[in-house]
């Protein structure tokens, strides 16, 4: 019996009870880091899966629309050369079609274009 108090009375001369908590404070310090983590890393993926299916969904969207103009125009460039082929020929009415498609492209990219120099700008000045 007096041999534990000699050893309890030798822990305490030579070490503070502080000096004993650090290893386990230190233990659960790194315990809720990784708890910490594993939750961002749960948080993280909800988000990317969130986005991924958002973004999945956008293109689907975007194909289908683009699709559906794709078909509206070559209707109407059909339509513009039946209705030039009545007055013309056929390649008279097929190089006016195709001129007026093709400006058509260079407007839409000018605007395009115009359009995204608006909004970098807005982005520079927020």
């Amino acid at each position: 019996m007096k041999e534990a108090s000699d050893s309890h009375c030798d822990r305490s001369a030579g070490e503070h009870p502080q000096d004993t908590r650090f290893p386990r404070l230190v233990g659960r310090m790194l315990d809720d880091l990784v708890r910490i983590g594993e939750a961002q890393a749960k948080i993280f993926e909800i988000n990317i899966g969130t986005a991924l299916s958002t973004a999945f969904d956008h293109a689907i969207v975007r194909t289908i629309v683009a699709t559906m103009y794709l078909f509206g125009g070559l209707c109407l460039l059909g339509a513009i050369i039946v209705l030039l082929r009545r007055r013309l020929l056929w390649w008279e009415a097929l190089a006016i079609a195709g001129a007026l498609m093709i400006m058509a492209g260079c407007l839409t990219q000018w605007v395009a274009g115009r359009l995204a120099a608006r909004r970098a700008s807005r982005a520079q000045l927020e």
